[in-house]
């Protein structure tokens, strides 16, 4: 979630000068960390599985203290409406298509894969008619 959220965070957070900086920061930041986890994580989980909580958890204690302690709401709210409309397409439209590919992939009548089910035909139908509500709805 972090991740999916942290632009937005970032562009209401600094200032239009420093955007950019602290954009590529974050996305310097956020690959560093990936191939430091995969490679930590490796060696960790070599010696002994459990320590990788052992390293993670410290770390992610502080920085949330940290950020607790440090950071400031400096935005500003106006008031708005949610989409129930959109997040109700949206949710249950990528449900159904995520249930139907699991279905899909479950043996069916004999063959190895469920593509052929009626239940994954008819899933597959209603989710993709969701989705398009959905995109049909926006502005």
């Amino acid at each position: 979630m972090l991740t999916a959220d942290s632009a937005a965070i970032l562009t209401d957070a600094f200032p239009k000068e420093q955007r950019g900086f602290a954009l590529s920061i974050n996305q310097v930041a956020g690959l560093a960390g990936m191939f430091i986890g995969l490679v930590a994580g490796g060696l960790l989980a070599a010696w002994n599985w459990r320590a990788v909580f052992w390293a993670n958890v410290p770390v992610g204690v502080f920085f949330t203290l940290w950020a607790y302690r440090t950071l400031r709401e400096t935005g500003r709210h106006e008031g708005g409406r949610i989409d129930w409309w959109g997040n109700i397409t949206f949710a249950v439209g990528l449900s159904v298509i995520l249930i139907a590919v699991t279905f899909g992939l479950q043996p069916y009548g004999g063959h190895t894969m469920g593509w052929t089910n009626p239940l994954v035909e008819r899933l597959l139908g209603d989710g993709v008619v969701l989705l398009a509500a959905f995109i049909a709805d926006r502005p």
